[in-house]
Parts: C-alpha cells; sequence; structure tokens
C-alpha cells in the first residue's frame, strides 16, 4: 500500500453501496482497504477494481457482528499512515420480525454492526485523521431513521441512532478538518433486498413504483460531492423524493 496515496476504507465494500463508494473513489485514485464477510467475492472484487482502475486494493474480510472483528478492524486503522476516507456501509436487514416474536440473537448481530461498528471505527478513523487535519466520515444511515413501522423496529432504531451519532461527532470534530456526513437514501437498486432474510418482505419491494428506487452509484456520485462542497450539512438525504418523503414523515409521523 503506497502511504502517500490517498486511502478509502469501505466496510460492506463487496456489493451494494460500498462497492459503489469504493469504485468512485478508486476512479478518483484513492487506494482501497475492502471490509466485508465473503472473501471470495472481496478477492474477486479487489481483482478488478485493481485492473480497471490501477489502484491498490487490499482485502480485510471480517464479520462486524463480531466484537474481536470489529477490535481486529480498529487495529488495523490504527496501522495506516494516512486515512482520508472511512466509508461504514455494511449492514443488513431482517424482514417481518415482530417483537416479541423475533429473532434477538440476529437483532443484537444488527445492533453491533449498524451502532458498535460505526461508533467505534468513526473513532479510531478520526484519531488517525486529526493529527493530518482532513479526513472524511461517511455513515449510511436511512430514510427509515424518521419513521416506525411494524416489523422494522431495530432496523430503524439502528439508523436513526446512526444519524444521531453523525450529528455529534461532527459537533465533536470540528475545526479538526475532518467531514462528517450521515447519507440517508430510501429504496437503492442493490442486493440489499435480495437476501435471504428479507424474503418475507419480498412481494411488498415489488410492488413498489420504480420511481421510489434510486440508482447506487448515483447516490454515491450525490454523497460525494454534497460532503465536498456543503460539508457543514451533516445530514444528507439525496433526491427531491425523498427529501419530501423525509419532510412529511419528520413533521407528521413522529
Amino acid at each position: 500500500m503506497n502511504d502517500t496515496a490517498p486511502l478509502a476504507v469501505i466496510t460492506g465494500g463487496s456489493s451494494g453501496l460500498g462497492l459503489a463508494y469504493a469504485r468512485q473513489l478508486a476512479k478518483e485514485g484513492c487506494a482501497l482497504i475492502l471490509v466485508a464477510r465473503r472473501e471470495e467475492l472481496l478477492k474477486q472484487t479487489a481483482q478488478q477494481l485493481e485492473q480497471e482502475f490501477h489502484v491498490p486494493v487490499e482485502i480485510f474480510p471480517a464479520d462486524l457482528s463480531l466484537e474481536t472483528e470489529i477490535h481486529r478492524l480498529e487495529a488495523r486503522l490504527k496501522q495506516c499512515p494516512r486515512l482520508d476516507w472511512m466509508i461504514n456501509a455494511a449492514g443488513f436487514g431482517i424482514g417481518g420480525q415482530i417483537y416479541p416474536d423475533h429473532q434477538l440473537d440476529r437483532s443484537s448481530d444488527m445492533l453491533r454492526v449498524h451502532c458498535l461498528a460505526v461508533q467505534r471505527l468513526s473513532c479510531v478513523a478520526a484519531q488517525v485523521m486529526k493529527p493530518l487535519q482532513t479526513g472524511h466520515i461517511i455513515n449510511i444511515a436511512s430514510v427509515a431513521a424518521y419513521f416506525t413501522s411494524r416489523g422494522n423496529v431495530d432496523y430503524a432504531s439502528t439508523k436513526a441512532y446512526i444519524v444521531a451519532f453523525s450529528r455529534g461527532l461532527a459537533c465533536d470534530l470540528k475545526g479538526t478538518g475532518i467531514r462528517v456526513q450521515a447519507l440517508c437514501p430510501g429504496f437503492v437498486r442493490t442486493g440489499f433486498h435480495a437476501t435471504p432474510e428479507m424474503q418475507r418482505d419480498a412481494e411488498l419491494y415489488q410492488k413498489l413504483p420504480g420511481f421510489l428506487w434510486l440508482k447506487a452509484d448515483w447516490v454515491v456520485r450525490k454523497s460525494l460531492r454534497q460532503l465536498r462542497r456543503h460539508w457543514r450539512r451533516t445530514v444528507y438525504v439525496p433526491s427531491l423524493r425523498y427529501k419530501a418523503i423525509t419532510w412529511v414523515l419528520r413533521n407528521f409521523f413522529t
């Protein structure tokens, strides 16, 4: 890994929004450390990115639902001589989980991935960034942070935490040169809704109108442009349609 090249660490970097960030930042010349559970997919992704963009890509297989794996990644971050981007994009959903008859263990996994990992990795990343007085931290939240619905308790709660945490983090990092964003997209065309755990709600997602779906590459381009141009606005909701939806949810349904 070139110590002088810009470096981006991306959790969930082998698919979805994480992969979209990896492609965009690699296109800009950033070296990458990609974190995800599936090692073979990580290897394939790294090879493709290296061939297409001619940047070094390191893979870091890790399951961030395990605290030991979070700590292991923290140790790797501390070894970085510089860190320009920390993208916390790892996450998952669980369809049809109704309290109290739901999988408590899996919910605890979600809390560790969406909350604990984001909190700890953001903190360590900021420690690496602070001496250089520059850096960017993007935490993937969701418009789900602004409403609750049946079967969505843990997902909405963890995304609301990411929004609140990112706002507080931005306050603490004011004057350090480190910029923070909580990205709140709506439905994005990725593999997120195609996992076995989301199959219970598959029919519902298929009925959603096309205008509610966003493209991952478009969301990432908007996110990066927003953070660079309007970095004082910590929370970012891409697309006018979701800005309007979020405004309604915040003012009439919370």
